[in-house]
């Protein structure tokens, strides 16, 4: 039994290759970004909540899913 949350948006996606690498703290695709976003969610979401944020595989734009038991 889980509660799934998704995020998702309408624009390019995420590129396959850099899919693996979108969690890493320091890592953006945006000239001025810090990438701390998604890693601090990430770290949020697993060690304060024990859930899991993952990056879901769609057809159109990003989707990301927090899973919480």
């Amino acid at each position: 039994d889980a509660v799934v949350i998704r995020v998702a948006d309408n624009g390019p996606g995420i590129p396959r290759e850099i899919r693996s690498r979108v969690f890493e703290p320091g890592f953006s695709t945006k000239q001025s970004g810090w990438g701390i976003g998604l890693s601090l969610a990430k770290r949020i979401v697993e060690e304060n909540h024990g859930g899991k944020l993952v990056l879901a595989s769609s057809e159109q734009g990003a989707v990301f899913e927090i899973i919480l038991h």
